[in-house]
C-alpha cells in the first residue's frame, strides 16, 4: 500500500501574510478606513463556515469579502471590490515558508506521497503547485465542493487514496485541519510557529514548531 503523508496548504506550506497585507494596503488608499480593522474583518469573512454553506467557489468567496468591506466601512465606490484582481495576484504569489522544500523532498526521498488538502479554488492552486514545483497529489474545495472543516473533505481524501490507520496530518490551521484530522483518527502534528497556547481541549499528537520538524515523525 502506498505511504501518504497531507498537509494543508495555507499557513502550513504557503505564508498567507501577503494576502492580508494587501488588503491592508487597499485600506492605506481609501479615505476614512482604518487599515488594520479592514485586515481584521477581512480575516473573520473568509474564516467564517458561513460565508461558505451553500458551497461557494473561492475566488467568488474573496470578491465577496471585500464586497463586504465595502459595506463594513460605508465605501460607496466599490473601492474594495475594484481591487479584487490585485488580491488575487497577491494570493497567487505567496511565497513558500523557507523550509517546505528541504522537507517535501525528504519526505519523496523517504518515500512518502504528497498529498495537500487546500480550502481554495483549482486556477488559484495552480500558480502555488508551478512555484512548489514537486510531485503532490491536491484535494481542492473545489473538486470535492465543500471546505475544511467539514469532515467530508477528509473523508473523500481518505476513500480515494486508501490512507493507512496510522496517516499522518500535518497543518497550521487548528480549527480547520486538526480537530477534523483528530476525528478520522489520524496522527496530527501541530505547526505552532508562534508558540500558541493549544486552542481547544482535543490536544494533537504532535507540535512542531516548523515544518521541518515533522520530519522526526515521518520516518
Amino acid at each position: 500500500m502506498a505511504k501518504w503523508i497531507s498537509f494543508d496548504l495555507y499557513d502550513t506550506l504557503f505564508d498567507r501574510t501577503g494576502l492580508f497585507d494587501c488588503v491592508e494596503a487597499i485600506a492605506n488608499e481609501i479615505d476614512g478606513v482604518d487599515a488594520k480593522e479592514a485586515r481584521t474583518t477581512f480575516a473573520d469573512y473568509i474564516a467564517d463556515p458561513g460565508n461558505v454553506i451553500p458551497y461557494v467557489d473561492y475566488d467568488l468567496v474573496l470578491r465577496d469579502a471585500l464586497i463586504a468591506l465595502d459595506y463594513h466601512f460605508g465605501i460607496k465606490d466599490r473601492a474594495f471590490k475594484r481591487n479584487y484582481f490585485h488580491l488575487i495576484a497577491a494570493l497567487q504569489n505567496l511565497p513558500l515558508f523557507p523550509d517546505v522544500e528541504h522537507t517535501l523532498k525528504t519526505l519523496i526521498n523517504r518515500d512518502y506521497n504528497i498529498a495537500i488538502m487546500a480550502n481554495t479554488a483549482d486556477d488559484i492552486v495552480m500558480a502555488h503547485t508551478t512555484k512548489l514545483n514537486l510531485p503532490v497529489t491536491l484535494c481542492t474545495s473545489e473538486m470535492v465542493q465543500t471546505y475544511k472543516p467539514d469532515i467530508r473533505f477528509f473523508d473523500t481524501l481518505q476513500r480515494e487514496l486508501q490512507f493507512e490507520p496510522d496517516h499522518i496530518h500535518v497543518a497550521a490551521n487548528y480549527q480547520t485541519d486538526i480537530l477534523p484530522a483528530l476525528e478520522m483518527g489520524w496522527t496530527a502534528i501541530w505547526i505552532n510557529r508562534h508558540d500558541d497556547p493549544v486552542p481547544d481541549t482535543v490536544e494533537p499528537q504532535h507540535q512542531v514548531k516548523s515544518l521541518k520538524g515533522i520530519l522526526e515523525f515521518a520516518k
